[in-house]
């Protein structure tokens, strides 16, 4: 019979949180569910929840959105595209719902988000040929 290990169930429960975020960047524009990802990962989604929150201090469910938001406001600060095409490279059917779910996270729609922080210089952007010396 095997002995609890618990530094290896915190290796495995790690592992696995981490094996979560990798699927949520492979499938974010697939609006993947919290059981398609426990299923690709071969788990349980009570078990996937219990290693998420444990990683994290989030729920699986809150972690993808998390992850969704994050390239949400990369997009809008680092493209010119538009709102709707932003949608669709998230996975959005509908660019209404879009809208709704950055404006309940981020308290303002995505345009006046865009608007509130086009002066704003994302840190790992190169600075522009003129601020060369």
């Amino acid at each position: 019979m095997r002995e609890h290990d618990p530094e290896r169930a915190g290796a495995t429960t790690g592992n696995l949180a981490q094996r979560f975020r990798v699927e949520i960047d492979l499938r974010l524009r697939d609006q993947p569910t919290v059981a398609e990802i426990a299923d690709a990962l071969g788990v349980t989604r009570d078990r996937l929840n219990r290693a998420v929150f444990r990683a994290f201090d989030m729920t699986p469910k809150q972690l993808i959105h998390s992850r969704q938001m994050a390239e949400a406001r990369r997009l809008l600060l680092d493209t010119a595209l538009q709102t709707d095409e932003i949608s669709v490279l998230l996975g959005f059917s509908d660019p209404a719902y879009f809208n709704r779910f950055f404006r309940q996270r981020a308290g303002l729609p995505p345009g006046r988000f865009r608007k509130a922080n086009k002066d704003v210089r994302r840190p790992d952007e190169p600075g522009s040929f003129a601020s060369w010396p």
